[in-house]
């Protein structure tokens, strides 16, 4: 009896110290878990109605197609041969998380993996600031991040899966240069040059991740820059040497002119989009975004209020919260700084997209200041609660409500974002269902106009746009001998204008139509289908097309060919199902 009692006693005691580890967990757990529920809300909760946009169409149905062996040969090709502006590593993420996801679960799959990269970037990111600046800033800043709202591509295929990983890289490359791990860490760096190119620059932050800034820090940033913009010339110098047109046909003075006006103009969109997003919401709420907004709302202020244990935010075991003692808002200050230099070196890199865009997919133009400007929010978050303490009760629930209708907003606006990413897959299928019903006929070399003025567009996410020439040829599987398949042309407002030739062939061009310079060309009218849109109907034009008072025959209807193919593999993804033809 008494070894029983004297073990049950041994057993009371050491019960604690099992579970200490596990206790030590349980707010890291909670912490990422509330940022990927977060992020799933703001970005991913209609994710049912999502499906391929834009750019989607070149990558995503060819990789779904490939066995996973030919995935693989076609990406080591394709980065032996340095395709994709030669930075092929960020084509190649999508092909193989394509062709691994659809494998998996198809679409939602896909979007599944999507999700998962950027909550891996999330988690990251809040690792990096909790290391550093302790547990109630790295929270602030990690709900910053996830409702980052400047860029709002984030669930767009092409960017979660091929530009997220630039993210990915570049943060991990910060936790080794903070762990000393430095030769790895320019490695990783460098490799986002061949990924997505933006993100780079901002790893000439990483010095400034140290705990002490003092007078070395400046020898030692200076080294460490050195390093970094030589990898960054010896990457120029390979792309050069390849013929990659991006930078053999750079005009040097006018990229500088445009890297310095997006280094001045981005950082302030990206800050001030956490305020404008509210006035967005505010303009063109629906009532499930100020459902999402409100519910945000009460789950976020709770939190806020008990983020810090006091105005000092004491508690943390950060670094920097050792090295200022009691001087916790030096840390904010640093924080602040490092955000600020983090978001001005966001944009330099940044040539092709204008930094004031704050709508579609334009916006990836913002992909990098996701990483400065949540720091800055992180800093004058904290500042702002830690001015409210423990003992100011009401003071303190105001400060954290306030802050939290911050936050609360970029939910709401999230919900429009995706709104427009489930309209316009709608939107897609609509228009793809009646339009192969009015094109039976279309055979090889047949060029399909649609006039837009009916077409209806969405805001954040391009639908029935330049991408059509490249979709009718995945909606069948057409026949091998064909050497110009039929496509598909949305019209520009003035397409007519500039329609015919003074041959009467009909012009492709810019001038005409919205599509890629690859498909520009001629075309026989006696091979063209002219369609007309209106009231959400197309409608096929049976009489000539009169163009500057003169008539010019269309292609009359014929046999239908299109009928007897094969469906292809975006046939069951755009064609409803209550009017799939007999096919």
């Amino acid at each position: 009896m008494g070894e029983r009692a004297a073990a049950l006693g041994r057993h009371a005691a050491e019960r604690p110290t099992r579970t200490a580890p596990l206790r030590r967990l349980l707010p890291t757990l909670a912490s990422l878990a509330l940022l990927a529920a977060v992020l799933w809300a703001a970005r991913y909760a209609l994710w049912r109605g999502f499906g391929l946009y834009e750019d989607d169409y070149t990558i995503v149905p060819t990789a779904a197609g490939m066995t996973l062996g030919e995935t693989l040969g076609f990406i080591g090709e394709y980065v032996a041969a340095m395709r994709g502006h030669a930075r092929p590593l960020s084509d190649s993420f999508i092909y193989l998380l394509s062709n691994v996801g659809w494998r998996l679960g198809g679409l939602g799959a896909l979007y599944f993996i999507g999700f998962a990269l950027t909550t891996l970037n999330a988690a990251l990111f809040w690792g990096l600031l909790r290391r550093r600046y302790g547990a109630p800033v790295a929270l602030i800043g990690g709900l910053a991040y996830v409702l980052f709202s400047a860029d709002t591509t984030q669930a767009y295929l092409t960017h979660s899966l091929g530009l997220q990983p630039s993210l990915t890289l570049l943060l991990l490359a910060f936790h080794l240069y903070g762990s000393r791990a430095r030769p790895l860490a320019y490695l990783l760096a460098a490799t986002i040059l061949f990924a997505y190119e933006t993100p780079y620059l901002l790893f000439l932050a990483a010095p400034l991740l140290e705990a002490r800034w003092n007078r070395s820090l400046l020898r030692r940033a200076a080294g460490h820059a050195l390093i970094v913009l030589a990898l960054l010339g010896l990457a120029a110098a390979l792309r050069m040497g390849v013929g990659e047109e991006r930078v053999t046909g750079l005009v040097w003075r006018e990229a500088l002119r445009v890297s310095m006006e997006h280094t001045l103009a981005g950082p302030a969109v990206s800050l001030g989009s956490y305020g404008w997003r509210l006035v967005q919401l505010a303009a063109a709420g629906s009532g499930q975004a100020w459902l999402a907004s409100a519910a945000a709302w009460i789950l976020f202020v709770p939190v806020l209020y008990a983020v810090f244990k006091g105005s000092t935010g004491a508690g943390d075991e950060s670094s920097d919260a050792k090295a200022d003692g009691r001087r916790p808002y030096r840390s904010f200050m640093r924080l602040g700084v490092l955000g600020l230099v983090c978001l001005f070196l966001a944009y330099p890199l940044a040539f092709t997209t204008r930094a004031t865009a704050i709508s579609g997919r334009e916006t990836r133009v913002h992909l990098a200041g996701v990483v400065g400007a949540p720091m800055v929010v992180a800093a004058l978050g904290a500042a702002w609660l830690g001015w409210a303490p423990v003992g100011a009760g009401t003071r303190r629930w105001l400060a954290s409500g306030a802050l939290a209708v911050v936050f609360a907003g970029q939910v709401g606006f999230g919900f429009l974002v995706q709104r427009d990413y489930t309209r316009s897959w709608e939107l897609q299928g609509s228009f793809w269902t009646l339009l192969v019903g009015l094109v039976p006929d279309a055979d090889e070399g047949t060029a399909i106009f649609v006039d837009p003025v009916g077409l209806e567009d969405t805001l954040q996410i391009g639908a029935n746009d330049w991408n059509l020439p490249i979709i009718l040829e995945q909606i069948y599987d057409l026949p091998a001998e064909w050497v110009a398949p039929p496509r598909v042309y949305r019209g520009t407002p003035e397409w007519r204008e500039y329609l015919v030739l003074p041959d009467g062939s009909f012009r492709i061009s810019g001038d005409t139509v919205m599509a890629p310079e690859s498909v520009f060309g001629t075309v026989d009218r006696s091979n063209v289908i002219v369609l007309h849109s209106g009231g959400g109907v197309l409608t096929r034009r049976a009489r000539p097309l009169v163009v500057d008072e003169v008539e010019y025959t269309l292609k009359p209807p014929g046999p239908e060919v299109l009928r007897s193919l094969p469906h292809g593999f975006l046939y069951d993804l755009l064609i409803r199902p209550e009017s799939q033809d007999p096919g």
